[in-house]
């Protein structure tokens, strides 16, 4: 986990969060000319601090008004730690619980309240103030966390808030380094000489000078042309740290707030997400399904319409799943985080967390298979989420990369999960392009043998299946790679056998008309009548009855080698059984007279020369009968008696 760590300072308006971060840091972070008249922030303010140990962290400043609910939300949406200020004199007012509700709805793990404002009361109302905190914050990120009274104008209290946030810093998360580079966009400014600079938070990964970026929705690819951290020109930010980025030949008119950059390739904007949304106390009206709500994701703010799963209607207090239907895409992740307001006033009413992006609508009469994933996204067990992840498309192989990029899993939980399913047989890996579970792929296989004994039962004359046919005939959506995976398995396992690019199943065939099987008698004798002289398919249709297609005889002679009755050489001439016997008792006799015969020596044994015998001593290589040395043919020193019958069957 990163070490840089951002401080959300929230509160009610006039509570003296700026005060707070001037104490501690002696930065002004209301530099606007408005929020000087005014006495108030309507901008989120930034403020380096630097602990004791040397530690470095951001303290956010954010407004407190009701008025800029949307910029107190982007100041909040990357922080790590939050300091919750309440006046001691006022107490907790609406926005001190609007805060924290923000707070812990964005993820927030750790932080302390400072009560301050403590030289403007008694030491009873600070207690009161303190009691009434501590009812607040029960059940909270906050609960059990330092308690600190604090006076910006005598600085009492400031090492007391120094030393929390010293602790809270060693104990808090941070961002994970691992995770690719993003930085959501919170502030936009433009620079003569320097062009466009934009500032966030790294929310993962790192981004050194020069790194090629995405500038997301648009998917414009830029490039980091210069870092800025607190003022200081830097060569890499790191996950948590604040960071201007200088974009190279990005126009100031085209970057906006909201916008998000990210490592190349890595992210893609969804109009559509599947969500766990929870409904925030203390608001009392229902979200209705079809409703137009305010999302506010990272630094965006969009609208969007709730689709209501698995009821019309979410309660106070209820939790359910949705999808939200974004009036303009966005490029979230699985595992971000959101806050929801009604379209017409600036109050967050819900809390959600993105379970998947999607491309589809949610329909009600698809719903089954996608409410089984999304629970199993909900528990964050990976044991669960991988099966359930397989089983939406089980024909459909996905990598470990894919796996993270869908769940927002960390990828050595994955990677841990996706070898004990391969050890217990429950995943099967399909090299390169993935895995798949293992019941799909038996289910495949099995598919696979029906369509190809089907097809051969049904024309005894067809040859193999390629592989085109048998995709036509597998599920919709069957992968190349799965597909070709079980096929070589069952070509291992001789279940199938293949051909010319094609498949065959061993001893599967269809039966032969009468016709046919006349036709079959005929051309055994003609291999007979032809003895040791190998014959074509021309040959033995001139000797067939008059108005026989040549095609037909073709077919036949195929399906005779293929039921091992003729031997197919691979110039496509064909041999009886017989006459094989024959060939191999001259070569042996041959062989063990002169230790070896060449191509040229079968003139004498066979009664015709090289080139016509050269593919019937490449078949005797073949089946093992005889090994070539060069020119050279020798015995190979095993029992050939039943050669003919285990090998002649290529067809």
């Amino acid at each position: 986990m990163s070490t840089h760590i951002t401080i959300g300072v929230a509160g009610h308006v006039d509570h003296g969060k700026t005060a707070l971060v001037r104490c501690l840091t002696g930065v002004e972070t209301d530099r606007m000319k408005a929020e000087k008249e005014r006495g108030l922030s309507i901008e989120s303010g930034v403020a380096p601090l630097i602990l004791s140990g040397g530690a470095r962290a951001a303290l956010i400043d954010v407004p407190g008004h009701t008025d800029f609910l949307k910029h107190t939300i982007r100041g909040l949406c990357a922080v790590d730690l939050a300091v919750l200020v309440v006046a001691a004199d006022d107490g907790v007012m609406p926005q001190t619980i609007e805060h924290l509700n923000i707070l812990s709805s964005l993820g927030t793990a750790g932080g302390l309240v400072v009560i301050s404002k403590n030289d403007l009361v008694d030491a009873e109302t600070i207690e009161l103030a303190r009691m009434e905190v501590k009812e607040l914050i029960q059940g909270s990120f906050l609960e059990g966390k330092p308690v600190v009274p604090f006076s910006a104008r005598t600085e009492a209290g400031k090492d007391a808030v120094l030393a929390a946030l010293e602790a809270e810093h060693s104990l808090a998360r941070g961002k994970r380094a691992a995770d690719p580079f993003r930085l959501w966009i919170d502030q936009v400014r433009q620079f003569p000489g320097l062009g466009t600079v934009v500032s966030g938070t790294v929310l993962g990964g790192e981004l050194t000078k020069n790194d090629a970026v995405d500038l997301l929705p648009q998917g414009v690819r830029t490039r980091a042309k210069s870092l800025e951290i607190h003022g200081e020109q830097a060569l890499l930010a790191s996950a948590g740290e604040r960071v201007g980025v200088n974009l190279h030949r990005v126009p100031f008119s085209e970057v906006r707030r909201g916008m998000l950059l990210a490592r190349p390739d890595t992210l893609t904007s969804a109009a559509f997400l599947n969500v766990e949304l929870r409904m925030l106390p203390p608001h009392t009206e229902p979200l209705v399904n079809r409703q137009i709500v305010k999302i506010y994701l990272g630094t965006a703010a969009v609208a969007a319409m709730i689709v209501t799963m698995e009821t019309a209607v979410l309660g106070p207090g209820e939790h359910g799943l949705v999808q939200c239907r974004l009036s303009s895409p966005l490029p979230a992740m699985p595992g971000d985080r959101f806050v929801v307001s009604p379209m017409n006033r600036p109050m967050v009413i819900a809390a959600g967390r993105v379970l998947e992006t999607s491309k589809v609508k949610f329909r009600a009469c698809r719903a089954k298979p996608l409410l089984s994933y999304l629970h199993a996204l909900q528990s964050g067990k990976v044991d669960k989420i991988l099966p359930s992840l397989l089983n939406r498309h089980p024909y459909q192989p996905i990598t470990t990369d894919a796996v993270a990029e869908q769940t927002g899993l960390p990828p050595e939980k994955i990677c841990e999960e996706i070898d004990r399913g391969i050890a217990s047989g429950d995943f099967i890996s399909l090299g390169g392009p993935g895995l798949v579970g293992k019941a799909a792929f038996d289910r495949t296989r099995e598919r696979i043998l029906e369509i190809v004994a089907q097809a051969l039962r049904k024309d005894a004359l067809r040859g193999d299946l390629k592989i085109a046919e048998i995709r036509n005939k597998l599920p919709d959506g069957t992968s190349d790679g799965l597909i070709q995976h079980a096929l070589a398995g069952l070509c291992r396992e001789d279940r199938l056998i293949t051909e010319a690019g094609g498949y065959l199943m061993p001893d599967v065939s269809g039966r032969l008309n009468p016709g046919q099987t006349m036709l079959v008698e005929k051309l055994l004798d003609v291999a007979l009548t032809a003895g040791i002289t190998p014959f074509t398919a021309h040959t033995a249709w001139r000797s067939c009855p008059h108005g026989t297609s040549k095609r037909d005889v073709e077919k036949l002679l195929h399906y005779l080698a293929r039921q091992k009755r003729l031997v197919r050489l691979n110039n496509d001439r064909y041999l009886s059984l017989q006459s094989l016997e024959e060939i191999m008792d001259r070569v042996r006799a041959a062989i063990s007279g002169k230790g070896h015969i060449t191509a040229n020596d079968c003139n004498e044994i066979l009664g015709y020369g090289r080139t016509g015998a050269l593919p019937v001593l490449e078949y005797l290589d073949e089946i093992g009968f005889t090994e070539r040395r060069g020119n050279d043919r020798t015995l190979v020193s095993r029992n050939h008696e039943d050669a003919p019958l285990r090998h002649a069957c290529r067809g």
